[in-house]
Protein backbone atom coordinates (compact mmCIF):
# COMPACT_ATOMS: atom_id res chain seq x y z
CA UNK A 1 0.00 0.00 0.00
CA UNK A 2 1.42 3.29 -1.12
CA UNK A 3 0.79 6.84 0.25
CA UNK A 4 -2.30 7.76 -2.18
CA UNK A 5 -1.55 4.88 -4.55
CA UNK A 6 -4.26 5.75 -7.25
CA UNK A 7 -5.10 8.55 -5.97
CA UNK A 8 -5.45 11.69 -8.28
CA UNK A 9 -5.49 15.05 -6.73
CA UNK A 10 -8.38 16.68 -8.82
CA UNK A 11 -10.77 14.25 -6.87
CA UNK A 12 -10.37 16.86 -3.88
CA UNK A 13 -12.49 19.37 -5.97
CA UNK A 14 -15.51 17.59 -6.29
CA UNK A 15 -18.54 17.52 -3.81
CA UNK A 16 -17.77 17.37 0.13
CA UNK A 17 -18.50 13.14 -0.04
CA UNK A 18 -15.39 13.64 -2.17
CA UNK A 19 -13.25 15.10 -0.37
CA UNK A 20 -13.56 13.24 2.75
CA UNK A 21 -13.00 10.37 0.65
CA UNK A 22 -9.86 11.99 -0.34
CA UNK A 23 -9.23 12.50 3.56
CA UNK A 24 -9.99 8.89 4.43
CA UNK A 25 -6.85 7.81 1.65
CA UNK A 26 -4.74 10.18 3.51
CA UNK A 27 -5.43 9.45 7.30
CA UNK A 28 -4.57 5.81 5.91
CA UNK A 29 -1.46 6.70 4.58
CA UNK A 30 -0.80 9.02 7.08
CA UNK A 31 -1.80 6.23 9.62
CA UNK A 32 0.65 3.60 8.34
CA UNK A 33 4.00 5.87 8.05
CA UNK A 34 2.61 6.94 12.31
CA UNK A 35 3.03 3.30 12.93
CA UNK A 36 6.06 2.63 11.24
CA UNK A 37 7.68 5.79 13.12
CA UNK A 38 6.70 5.01 16.84
CA UNK A 39 7.66 1.10 16.17
CA UNK A 40 11.46 2.42 15.86
CA UNK A 41 10.68 1.27 19.77
CA UNK A 42 8.26 -1.19 20.56
CA UNK A 43 4.95 0.16 21.02
CA UNK A 44 1.80 -1.77 21.54
CA UNK A 45 -1.71 -0.83 19.54
CA UNK A 46 -3.31 1.29 22.05
CA UNK A 47 -0.59 3.61 22.59
CA UNK A 48 -0.04 4.52 18.79
CA UNK A 49 -4.55 5.30 19.28
CA UNK A 50 -3.80 7.47 21.96
CA UNK A 51 -0.29 9.11 20.38
CA UNK A 52 -2.68 9.81 17.48
CA UNK A 53 -5.77 11.00 19.73
CA UNK A 54 -3.09 13.46 21.83
CA UNK A 55 -1.23 14.97 19.13
CA UNK A 56 -4.60 15.32 17.10
CA UNK A 57 -5.96 17.15 20.37
CA UNK A 58 -8.67 14.69 19.73
CA UNK A 59 -9.58 15.35 16.62
CA UNK A 60 -8.88 11.69 15.34
CA UNK A 61 -8.72 8.21 17.09
CA UNK A 62 -8.18 5.45 15.25
CA UNK A 63 -10.10 2.70 15.68
CA UNK A 64 -9.29 -0.26 16.85
CA UNK A 65 -10.97 -1.76 13.67
CA UNK A 66 -8.40 0.10 11.86
CA UNK A 67 -5.23 0.04 14.00
CA UNK A 68 -5.03 -3.73 14.46
CA UNK A 69 -5.58 -4.92 10.90
CA UNK A 70 -2.58 -2.41 10.12
CA UNK A 71 -0.57 -4.33 12.43
CA UNK A 72 -1.58 -7.48 11.16
CA UNK A 73 -0.59 -6.23 7.52
CA UNK A 74 2.40 -4.79 8.38
CA UNK A 75 3.79 -7.37 10.55
CA UNK A 76 2.71 -10.29 7.33
CA UNK A 77 4.37 -8.03 5.13
CA UNK A 78 8.12 -8.14 7.14
CA UNK A 79 7.74 -3.84 8.06
CA UNK A 80 7.28 -5.23 11.64
CA UNK A 81 8.30 -7.47 13.93
CA UNK A 82 6.24 -8.24 16.68
CA UNK A 83 6.63 -9.48 20.53
CA UNK A 84 4.21 -10.98 22.94
CA UNK A 85 4.83 -8.79 26.84
CA UNK A 86 2.22 -10.13 29.24
CA UNK A 87 -1.78 -9.48 27.64
CA UNK A 88 0.02 -6.83 25.15
CA UNK A 89 1.45 -7.09 21.78
CA UNK A 90 4.33 -4.82 21.07
CA UNK A 91 5.26 -4.06 17.69
CA UNK A 92 8.88 -2.62 15.79
CA UNK A 93 9.69 -1.57 12.77
CA UNK A 94 12.57 -4.02 11.13
CA UNK A 95 14.83 -3.25 8.63
CA UNK A 96 12.84 -3.82 5.78
CA UNK A 97 10.64 -1.62 7.44
CA UNK A 98 12.81 1.41 7.88
CA UNK A 99 13.04 1.00 4.10
CA UNK A 100 9.35 1.24 3.62
CA UNK A 101 9.05 4.14 5.67
CA UNK A 102 12.06 6.51 3.99
CA UNK A 103 10.26 5.63 0.24
CA UNK A 104 6.57 6.26 1.86
CA UNK A 105 8.29 9.91 3.64
CA UNK A 106 9.67 10.76 0.19
CA UNK A 107 6.33 9.89 -1.12
CA UNK A 108 4.16 11.97 1.13
CA UNK A 109 6.35 14.93 0.71
CA UNK A 110 6.29 14.64 -3.03
CA UNK A 111 2.17 14.34 -2.17
CA UNK A 112 1.96 16.88 0.34
CA UNK A 113 4.05 19.83 -2.09
CA UNK A 114 1.64 18.49 -4.75
CA UNK A 115 -1.64 19.44 -2.53
CA UNK A 116 0.02 22.78 -1.44
CA UNK A 117 0.04 24.01 -5.42
CA UNK A 118 -3.32 22.77 -6.54
CA UNK A 119 -5.66 22.96 -3.79
CA UNK A 120 -4.62 25.26 -1.75
CA UNK A 121 -5.18 28.45 -4.11
CA UNK A 122 -8.40 26.94 -5.06
CA UNK A 123 -9.34 26.84 -1.60
CA UNK A 124 -7.93 30.15 -0.99
CA UNK A 125 -10.54 31.41 -3.82
CA UNK A 126 -13.55 29.28 -2.73
CA UNK A 127 -13.22 29.31 0.98
CA UNK A 128 -11.54 32.74 1.63
CA UNK A 129 -12.80 34.52 -1.30
CA UNK A 130 -9.75 35.59 -2.52
CA UNK A 131 -9.37 37.13 -6.41
CA UNK A 132 -8.01 35.21 -8.98
CA UNK A 133 -4.91 37.82 -8.63
CA UNK A 134 -4.66 37.10 -4.99
CA UNK A 135 -4.39 33.78 -5.40
CA UNK A 136 -1.88 33.97 -8.10
CA UNK A 137 0.17 36.35 -5.81
CA UNK A 138 -0.54 33.28 -2.82
CA UNK A 139 0.45 30.96 -4.87
CA UNK A 140 3.96 32.84 -5.79
CA UNK A 141 4.33 33.07 -1.83
CA UNK A 142 3.74 29.75 -1.09
CA UNK A 143 5.92 28.17 -3.67
CA UNK A 144 8.47 30.35 -1.42
CA UNK A 145 7.22 28.83 1.46
CA UNK A 146 7.77 25.45 0.14
CA UNK A 147 11.53 25.94 -0.49
CA UNK A 148 11.96 27.37 2.96
CA UNK A 149 10.43 24.09 4.45
CA UNK A 150 12.83 22.20 2.72
CA UNK A 151 15.42 23.92 3.79
CA UNK A 152 14.13 24.20 7.30
CA UNK A 153 13.83 20.63 7.60
CA UNK A 154 17.35 19.67 6.29
CA UNK A 155 18.62 21.30 9.25
CA UNK A 156 20.14 20.02 11.98
CA UNK A 157 16.83 19.19 14.28
CA UNK A 158 18.59 21.67 17.63
CA UNK A 159 19.14 24.56 15.16
CA UNK A 160 15.58 23.98 13.16
CA UNK A 161 14.01 23.89 16.79
CA UNK A 162 15.34 27.25 17.73
CA UNK A 163 14.44 28.57 14.75
CA UNK A 164 10.98 27.29 14.84
CA UNK A 165 10.58 28.75 17.91
CA UNK A 166 11.72 32.04 17.39
CA UNK A 167 9.34 32.41 14.54
CA UNK A 168 6.45 31.30 16.57
CA UNK A 169 7.39 34.40 18.39
CA UNK A 170 7.84 36.31 16.02
CA UNK A 171 4.33 35.59 14.38
CA UNK A 172 2.88 35.90 17.71
CA UNK A 173 4.30 39.94 18.20
CA UNK A 174 2.78 40.60 14.55
CA UNK A 175 -0.42 39.25 15.16
CA UNK A 176 -0.91 41.89 17.95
Amino acid sequence: MHFLHNVSLPICFNIASDTLLVMDVLMKGLLKLFVLTKAREPVSGSVITDSVSRLTAGEWRPSPGSIYPLLSTLHSRGFLAKRQGGKVVFYSITKKGLLELEREKKRLLSSSERMMRVCMPLVMLVVHGLTESEVEDFRKDNEGFLAFRKQLFSMPKGKRILLMKAMSEQCKRLMK
